[in-house]
């Protein structure tokens, strides 16, 4: 027999005989009723209990958080960061969540100021809307107050007293930048560096500029606002009422220049009714005598791009087939003005149709801060043969779309970029100028006026002048 075999045999009894089947078992619980080891079978079913439960919260979270001597011991399942690197494209919101727990935990013990936990909330939704900006720096949150204000803005046109503001960073207070001509805050007196501090008695230093604006300054048409300000070290009260203010984006005039007369239209920024504003001042100009058209866009950063559409539309006919090729069917859409390619490689395609042109020269006068929907209209026209002057643009050309959420906040990212009729892509190159034309001292000294334009001070308007007569 072999000596590893012995632990097949049946147990012998301490006689040397051996124990029955049935005897044996009764025999073998006697005796393991009276071993200390065995009085622990809660403690053991406790145990694997906890185990169980500590490998099912690992599968489920990949990792646990363990007080430990007033900090947390975490212990992390091998496989999370396993998952980690294999899904590169996703959001961890374990970590998410165990990182953020642990920063609050700290926030509650050390903090010193009290907590906003609403306020804490916002911003760790907007830090996850920020965290595209290295790639994206076009990105934007907006709470729900701010998201209202946007949209105004956009429009065009609120209820308000007609001001431009910042917060002032050293007083808390609402700073006047500027003031809507014509508006209520002028009528009333309210000056450009007047600092505002109190609304309908309350004191607002401190409150925040989007609070500021939405809930005390903005409100119903013909309701009247009292505001304490604060003026070269005195407290003054002035009563506004507020009104419907259309924000002017388009400025024009007629300019006398070498015994013609041209046009000059200036565009400030891109909202919602530029194009209704364009179309006004160059109907009037075009019924005035104007010989040809400057159409100005430097510093305007850009905004709407369906205003965009619009302007060009009004410019330029609707049967130029240039650019027609089975595509984009332009030959049965009117003439093309850019299309925009989303990230699924999708088009979409912008088209001349509204039956009206302009039959004047134009000239676009661009600078380094012309942006987005400004180089559009100076991207399509140059494909159309119309010159441009002044300095190349900026570059952005790309397009961002602003999201409504669920609860009335809002997001704003990158969503397609857009390409001019002949496919070039401008975004980080810019159009560059037909006549480029750096500005000189005096105009680097006194700035151009979009209200009184004169060619005497403003050397790239000059420029402009000579190459839209040239032509």
């Amino acid at each position: 027999m072999k000596e590893d075999e012995n632990v097949m045999t049946p147990e012998e009894d301490p006689a040397g005989g051996m124990v029955p089947e049935d005897e044996k078992d009764e025999k073998t619980d006697q005796e393991g009723s009276k071993k200390p080891g065995k009085k622990r079978p809660f403690l053991k079913g406790l145990l694997t209990g906890l185990g169980i439960s500590a490998a099912a919260l690992l599968l489920w979270r990949g990792y646990i958080d363990i007080p430990f001597g007033g900090y947390t011991l975490t212990i992390f399942m091998p496989t999370y960061y396993l998952g980690r690197i294999i899904d590169k494209d996703n959001i961890d919101y374990r970590n998410v969540e165990r990182k953020m727990k642990e920063i609050d935990r700290y926030i509650d013990r050390y903090y010193y100021y009290e907590k906003d936990p609403d306020a804490m909330e916002e911003g760790a939704v907007a830090g996850l809307v920020y965290g595209l900006y290295e790639e994206d720096p076009y990105v934007s949150y907006f709470t729900a107050d701010a998201f209202t204000d946007e949209m105004q803005s956009i429009e065009g046109n609120y209820c308000g007293i007609g001001v431009t503001v910042t917060e002032d960073t050293e007083t808390g207070g609402i700073l006047v930048l500027a003031v809507t001509r014509e508006g209520p805050a002028e009528e009333a007196g309210l000056e450009e560096g007047d600092l505002i501090i109190g609304v309908d008695g309350e004191d607002i230093r401190g409150v925040g500029l989007n609070t500021a604006t939405s809930q005390y300054i903005k409100g119903p048409e013909g309701t009247v606002v009292e505001l304490l300000i604060q003026r070269d070290g005195e407290e003054l009260e002035i009563s506004c009422e507020r009104r419907i203010i259309e924000t002017v984006s388009v400025h024009h005039s007629m300019v006398e220049y070498e015994g013609r007369k041209a046009g000059y239209i200036c565009v400030s920024s891109f909202e919602n009714n530029t194009d209704d504003q364009f179309d006004a001042a160059l109907t009037e100009l075009t019924e005035a005598g104007a010989e040809a058209i400057v159409l100005d866009l430097r510093d305007d950063l850009g905004g709407s791009v369906s205003s965009a559409v619009g302007i060009l539309d009004r410019i330029l006919p609707d049967d130029d087939h240039t650019y027609a090729d089975e595509e984009n069917m332009a030959e049965e859409k009117g003439t093309l003005l850019f299309y925009q390619q989303d990230k699924a490689g999708e088009r979409r395609y912008y088209y001349a149709e509204d039956g009206l042109s302009c039959d004047l020269p134009i000239v676009v006068l661009v600078n380094e801060n012309s942006a987005s929907a400004s180089e559009i209209i100076t991207g399509v026209l140059k494909d159309y043969g119309y010159k441009v002057v002044g300095m190349n643009t900026f570059g952005k050309g790309i397009i961002q779309s602003l999201i409504q959420l669920s609860d009335g906040s809002a997001v704003e990212f990158t969503t397609a970029e857009y390409l001019m009729p002949s496919g070039y892509s401008l975004h980080k190159k810019g159009i560059a100028p037909d006549v480029e034309s750096a500005p000189d001292e005096v105009l680097l000294e006194n700035g151009a006026d979009m209200d009184a334009p004169d060619p005497k001070t403003d050397n790239q308007l000059r420029t402009a002048l000579d190459t839209v007569f040239e032509n």
